[in-house]
């Protein structure tokens, strides 16, 4: 049976979001400490004098991490060595991430014009949640720089995507993609392909967008493409 009504949508959210809570408390009371990295690179945060280090050759080179640097640095200084708080501020954003995924598969259903099942998102989201690399950024701390770039990219996509696909939706929802999207290479440099998958979407199915929309679109993933190739460039 297709369930389209908001009741189901929210009960198979929640129910995801209830799972995965119980997940996460069981990985944190396993593991609770600091492992491998996170000894290390806690150790340079606290004593390195500089915002960022400054050899490009370090293995937790961060100069153009920014983002990472300062949330990581935030960590520290909320919790110092308490590990479990810190990965608390994870779990959090991971439930945050979820509740992203979860309207971003059903903003992509739309765009395609699939009728929605909920039972279907809530179990591709439920698999989303509790896969190996998403336990890895609740008990390694180091890791949540990949949470954190996961997390700014599903919003950056998702605010695109809204502008897309919702007609009531304004030209906040773009300059919120570039800013997120900023943020999220500024993160970690996975996500730099984003404008391009954004550019090669608004190209393939420009019949089914408004035009207006789509030029819109079109151009602020051009300003994105410059973000990509700038921070390329930097990485160099």
């Amino acid at each position: 049976m297709l369930l389209t009504n908001k009741n189901s949508k929210s009960f198979f959210l929640f129910s995801v979001l209830f799972i995965t809570v119980f997940i996460c408390v069981v990985i944190v009371a396993i593991l609770p400490d600091f492992y491998i990295d996170d000894f290390a690179i806690f150790y340079g945060i606290n004593n390195n004098p500089n915002m960022f280090y400054s050899n490009p050759l370090n293995h937790f080179y961060l100069s153009l991490r920014p983002v990472s640097y300062l949330i990581l640095k935030l960590n520290y200084f909320l919790w110092g060595t308490n590990s479990i708080g810190m990965k608390l501020n994870a779990i959090f954003i991971h439930l945050l991430l979820i509740i992203i995924y979860f309207r971003i598969l059903i903003l992509v259903s739309q765009f395609f014009n699939i009728t929605v099942d909920y039972k279907l998102v809530g179990f591709f989201t439920l698999i989303f949640s509790i896969n190996p690399e998403s336990s890895m950024w609740i008990f390694l701390i180091n890791n949540q720089t990949e949470l954190l770039s996961t997390f700014f990219y599903a919003l950056a996509f998702y605010t695109v995507l809204k502008y897309l696909v919702d007609d009531s939706s304004h030209l906040i929802y773009l300059i919120l993609y570039l800013i997120f999207y900023g943020i999220s290479v500024y993160t970690k440099q996975q996500p730099l392909h984003l404008p391009l998958l954004i550019i090669f979407l608004l190209t393939i199915y420009k019949k089914r967008i408004v035009t207006w929309r789509y030029k819109n679109a079109l151009l602020f993933s051009c300003f994105g493409m410059l973000v990509a190739i700038t921070v390329s460039y930097l990485n160099m």
